[in-house]
């Protein structure tokens, strides 16, 4: 994440499994994450203590986000990363390659996606395995491509139903006290 913050897609591509790697573009790597800043701000940090971790499962997890749903038999099912943004916290799940037989492979990100507001997640490959994994969890898979400025949740928290500060009313002036005669 800080790679990516820091526009340094390079770095994030050492993290990659080379299928991955060669199915996204440099673009399509920064645009998910513009798509994750724009719902959570700048990234903080993952947490450090198992309090942190599960106050953040809480967050992300919480408030009807999702229905849950069945893990079902998934070859290779997303861990989940708690992660605190400067808006919020939420769980990153991330699909890694196997490590082979031997051992000796490092492990890789394939794919992931972001819990984000109203129950979506957004995914970093289009038909990558995170969308099955999102599935599988109760959330509603959307690549960044798919995203419109109406299916992105405001960058900062506020009333669906109060008005804006420059739609709200003026108020009227009281009205003045009768002159004396």
């Amino acid at each position: 994440m800080e790679a990516v913050q820091a526009d340094d897609v390079a770095e994030f591509r050492q993290h990659l499994f080379e299928s991955a790697s060669a199915d996204l573009t440099d673009e399509d790597i920064l645009a998910f994450f513009a798509a994750v800043e724009h719902e959570y701000g700048d990234f903080v940090q993952a947490p450090q203590t198992l309090g942190e971790m599960l106050e953040a499962f809480g967050e992300a997890y919480s408030g009807g986000n999702v229905y849950g749903g069945n893990a079902g038999n998934q070859q290779d099912p997303p861990i989940p990363v708690p992660v605190e943004f400067t808006l919020g916290k939420t769980v990153v799940h991330v699909v890694i390659s196997p490590p082979d037989s031997f051992g000796t492979s490092k492990l890789r990100i394939v794919d992931m996606f972001v819990i984000m507001k109203r129950r979506k997640a957004l995914t970093l490959r289009k038909d990558g395995p995170a969308v099955a994994g999102a599935v599988s969890q109760g959330f509603d898979p959307v690549h960044w491509s798919e995203l419109t400025p109406e299916k992105l949740a405001p960058a900062s928290p506020s009333t669906p139903d109060a008005p804006a500060p420059e739609e709200a009313p003026a108020e009227e002036p009281e009205p003045a006290p009768p002159a004396e005669p």
